[in-house]
């Protein structure tokens, strides 16, 4: 009896050390993939402007190149003519977009904007 007893104990112990295990490697993965989506967003720093279309905004840089913004969780209208950064997701345009525009107007990416800080008041 006694040494059933001790393989019962044996076993309740080892199922609950996997039990922990599983559990521990879920909130693991779990994590990794949170840092691979914050990993995955862009933050770039500029003169924004009115776009060419409605609710579409255009980031300059200081070397020049260009992203379309969209957003709405973020008000980009109130910061045109200001120098911001800005922090989001790059997005891919339908085909009606990509046609529309011309080889001159090519822009480094499009981003989807989560957060906006404003750096200052004016474009420099």
């Amino acid at each position: 009896m006694q040494g059933s007893l001790g393989k019962v104990n044996g076993v309740i112990i080892g199922l609950g050390v996997a039990i922990v295990s599983l559990v521990s490697y879920g909130s693991t993965a779990q994590a990794a993939t949170r840092a691979s989506a914050v990993a995955a967003a862009d933050t770039v720093t500029g003169c924004l402007s009115k776009g060419d279309e409605k609710g579409e905004y255009l980031l300059t840089t200081k070397d020049g190149k260009k992203y379309g913004l969209r957003s709405t969780k973020v008000a980009l209208s109130k910061h045109v003519g200001h120098t911001v950064t800005v922090v989001g997701t790059a997005y891919k345009e339908d085909e009606d977009e990509k046609a529309e525009k011309t080889k001159d107007s090519e822009e480094a990416a499009d981003l989807r904007v989560t957060s906006l800080t404003m750096v200052s008041a004016t474009c420099q």
